[in-house]
């Protein structure tokens, strides 16, 4: 458990891994930190030296929306789904209900004990192939409703069968929750047609975006995203933007990448704020025909700073016609997620970034029944294949954003709300790309000198900007000697009266990679 300011001594300390371990300790607990090398650290009165003018700018912006979330957040009214009490319970039931209808459809017989192969079920049923994941989702919500038990390829139907009135939920449901009333009928309009949607009788797309239905899937989005955390996360990326237009004025204008932009909900957030700010910004979509349309939006407003492009992120940038290192910052919504691999889609997107450039995700980061039923109707629902990285669902939680980022080679990995809990629906990660050259590690192991004490004065200087308190001792740790004397000039520690006694943790990097505690 970290110890809110806390003292933490860590071997190794000037090292990149040693200053990635400090920067963490300083940003979630603001951490008394101690930090033993070999050498001797750069003097204070130089680490504000940047590694370069992108890095800075990057790391300082994200670490002032860190300071500032608390002010961001109380100016945001927020009202939320999960605050609503007993909403989910009620979403629930009616998944369960509509599974419940779509099998009895099918002719299966569910009042009679019996136990049918998960297979020869979906034949019954007439599941196209592209469902199953979705089918296996309604086998889930029968499950929890007591109609069906799963033990692995086999479904035991109870013949306990609840008496569900589906219209009458929903009235009920609408007259409790009246704010999410659009929510309540695309739900009816999607799951309500599952027995011809998912036998291929009827486009499952044309149940979202047909003529007749577009109007009530737009009334939803605007409802659910009105009642969930995307206002927050909203406001977080203008006052990143904002802050990164305004550091790179003088080395010229900011480059955005906005990908898969769809229909420009991201888009029409940003814009405001970039307004009259030196930026490009280039829309792209993998869709030809939500770029033309953005294109035509823009040319009406008169935004002369946007470009626009076709781009799949699932397949190499380059490839496409795109630049590497080409954008000082990319940003997304909901669309990463819909790939078939998670980590290479985030390797792309990090080929197109410069070094010292900053990913922004906005994504959906807890699954739910209802979510499923409605966007599992989509093609980039079920796509994914990075099955040991997602099994159910095509989200991930903030916490596995972070580690698929660092897979994908980003560092400096941020995740807004900084208090999340399971009660957060969307949530907002950002991630520094390395402040070198392609392929360069900035470490004790590069063979530029000058590159390495700068990248050390930079982050020396960030551990204190986030709130962080940073002495240093030149000292060797195979050395007792060497380590004793380090100690005597330890005094928050080890020899000052309002300190004596304080539990310290040492993290020792290398050789060990672990935490010891001591007093």
């Amino acid at each position: 458990m970290l110890k809110k300011r806390g003292v933490y001594l860590i071997t190794g300390g000037l090292g990149g891994v040693g200053l990635t371990i400090a920067e963490y300790l300083a940003s979630t607990v603001q951490a008394r930190l101690v930090l033993v090398g070999r050498e001797a650290a750069p003097p204070r009165s130089e680490w504000e030296s940047p590694v370069d003018g992108a890095r800075v700018d990057a790391a300082s912006a994200l670490d002032q929306l860190t300071r500032k979330e608390a002010d961001i957040r109380r100016d945001v009214a927020l009202s939320l789904m999960s605050s609503m009490h007993g909403l989910e319970q009620t979403l629930d039931r009616l998944c369960t209900a509509y599974a419940l209808g779509f099998v009895e459809r099918s002719g299966i017989d569910v009042d009679r004990p019996h136990v049918m192969d998960r297979r020869a079920l979906e034949e019954a049923c007439r599941i196209l192939p592209g469902f199953d994941r979705l089918f296996s989702c309604l086998l889930r919500a029968l499950e929890d409703g007591g109609v069906v038990r799963l033990n692995g390829a086999a479904v035991r139907f109870t013949g306990l069968r609840p008496s569900y009135d589906i219209h009458g939920m929903r009235q009920q449901a609408i007259a409790s929750f009246p704010q999410l009333t659009a929510l309540f009928e695309l739900l009816d309009q999607s799951a309500g047609q599952f027995h011809l949607a998912l036998t291929g009788e009827i486009s499952a797309l044309g149940l979202l975006f047909g003529d007749g239905n577009v109007d009530t899937f737009k009334r939803a989005v605007a409802a659910i995203r009105a009642h969930s955390w995307v206002p927050l996360c909203e406001a977080l990326v203008r006052a990143l933007l904002g802050a990164l237009a305004r550091a790179r004025r003088p080395s010229g204008p900011l480059r955005i990448l906005e990908v898969g932009g769809g229909d420009g909900l991201l888009t029409d957030a940003l814009l405001p704020e970039l307004q009259g700010k030196p930026v490009e910004y280039t829309f792209t979509d993998i869709s030809r025909s939500f770029v033309a349309s953005a294109e035509r939006r823009a040319g009406d407003r008169g935004d002369r700073f946007m470009r626009f492009g076709v781009l799949d992120i699932s397949s190499n940038p380059v490839e496409q016609g795109y630049d590497p290192g080409a954008f000082d910052v990319i940003v997304a919504f909901n669309v990463v997620h819909a790939t078939k691999g998670v980590t290479t889609t985030l390797t792309n997107l990090h080929r197109l970034l410069a070094p010292g450039g900053v990913i922004v995700l906005q994504e959906s980061v807890r699954s739910a029944r209802w979510v499923d039923f409605i966007w599992g109707l989509t093609d980039g629902w079920w796509a994914f294949q990075d099955e040991a990285l997602r099994m159910e669902s095509p989200l991930l939680g903030l916490d596995a954003w972070g580690r698929v980022l660092r897979d994908a080679g980003f560092e400096t990995v941020r995740a807004f709300p900084s208090d999340a809990s399971h009660s957060i629906d969307t949530g907002l990660i950002v991630a520094i790309k390395s402040g070198t050259a392609e392929g360069t590690i900035v470490d004790k192991r590069s063979d530029d000198r000058s590159l390495v004490l700068a990248h050390r004065r930079s982050t020396l200087s960030r551990l204190e900007h986030l709130g962080g308190e940073v002495e240093t001792i030149a000292a060797d740790v195979a050395d007792p000697v060497s380590m004793n004397a380090a100690m005597c000039v330890f005094p928050a520690a080890t020899q000052s009266p309002s300190h004596r006694g304080t539990e310290v943790s040492v993290c020792f990097v290398p050789p060990l990679a672990c935490l010891s505690r001591y007093a």
